[in-house]
């Protein structure tokens, strides 16, 4: 014979029994994602059984669309791929704005931070990625060729005047 458990206040059923079963407060709290409806047998407490569902967030760093129209930019965020494009997101990386002469900012470290956890980005979201690192690289080589002194015009006489000396 089964019996129903009765809800509490805004619980489904799964997560009324097994509240009801557990007996520690961290076990409850993880608890609270069960979602199946289960009811409860005439069983003694050691032989229900009962499972838990682990949520996987699948995290994916894309574009966001903002801006008026046909004037647009785009937010790079990361956000759950369940989630609308431009719905909830968990954090903004940076811009892209093809209209401007600066058209990207990107926080790569961030990036590089949310792949680690897991985040996937989209192919335009990887391919700004690229762009960004290469343009950073750029930017690195073009420091140090800037550093590098070239001879003025009078160091260069004078080294021609110790060559033609020695």
């Amino acid at each position: 014979m089964r019996t129903r458990l009765q809800f509490a206040s805004g619980f489904s059923r799964g997560t009324c029994l097994l509240l009801f079963l557990s007996q520690e407060l961290n076990l409850r709290k993880k608890l609270l994602t069960f979602l199946r409806p289960v009811y409860i047998l005439n069983l003694p407490f050691f032989q229900i059984r009962h499972e838990i569902k682990e949520v996987v967030l699948t995290l994916r760093i894309r574009l966001r669309r903002m801006g008026k129209k046909k004037s647009p930019f785009y937010r790079i965020v990361v956000a759950d791929s369940r989630n609308a494009v431009d719905g909830k997101f968990k954090e903004i990386l940076g811009y892209y704005d093809p209209f401007k002469k600066t058209p990207m900012k990107l926080n790569l470290e961030r990036v590089d931070w949310w792949v680690t956890k897991g985040a996937k980005p989209s192919e335009t979201a990887q391919r700004l990625v690229n762009l960004a690192r290469k343009s950073i690289q750029e930017e690195e080589f073009k420091s140090t060729t800037d550093t590098v002194e070239t001879p003025t015009e009078e160091e260069a006489e004078t080294e021609k005047q110790t060559e033609e000396d020695s």
